[in-house]
């Protein structure tokens, strides 16, 4: 059984890609599997001489890090839904010339498919682009009102 796909037309790389839902809890897995840095303990006078360690959120090497966390979690996230929610036929021209391009720069693509490197450096040619996408894709993983109201009309009424 295959998933249902939509057609998606970047707006400035003009490409057209098929997508489809992806679970939601693939981004639920990807944060259990990589959780938020823990804060650093401080001592908390509590008076009469009794100190206690506690978590501290607010130190600000855990503002940093909890800052590149957040980042980290979303590119993984994102990746993840265009790996799992996004089809394309690939220009293997363009995926070969996309590949010497960033290879020249150091950026290795060697561990990236074809239809990767197609989508995320080729077909989506803007930011607004990169925004579009994802958001179509996670709008298909999301049920609408309509399929809401589709499935509570299936429940028997109050008797």
């Amino acid at each position: 059984m295959s998933s249902k796909l939509f057609n998606h037309t970047t707006k400035d790389g003009g490409v057209t890609l098929q997508i489809r839902k992806v679970s939601p809890l693939v981004a639920t897995e990807i944060r259990k599997r990589f959780p938020a840095p823990r804060p650093p303990l401080a001592k908390v006078d509590y008076g009469d001489g009794r100190f206690e360690m506690e978590p501290n959120p607010d130190n600000p090497s855990h503002k940093n890090a909890m800052e590149d966390y957040q980042l980290l979690l979303e590119e993984k996230i994102r990746r993840a839904y265009l790996k799992l929610g996004c089809l394309a036929n690939p220009d293997l021209e363009m995926v070969a010339t996309t590949r010497t391009a960033m290879g020249e720069i150091g950026i290795d693509l060697s561990a990236d498919s074809d239809e990767f490197v197609f989508i995320n450096y080729v077909a989506v040619a803007s930011a607004e682009d990169y925004s579009d996408l994802i958001q179509a894709i996670i709008s298909r993983s999301v049920p609408s009102e309509a399929d809401i109201q589709a499935a509570s009309d299936t429940f028997p009424s109050q008797v």
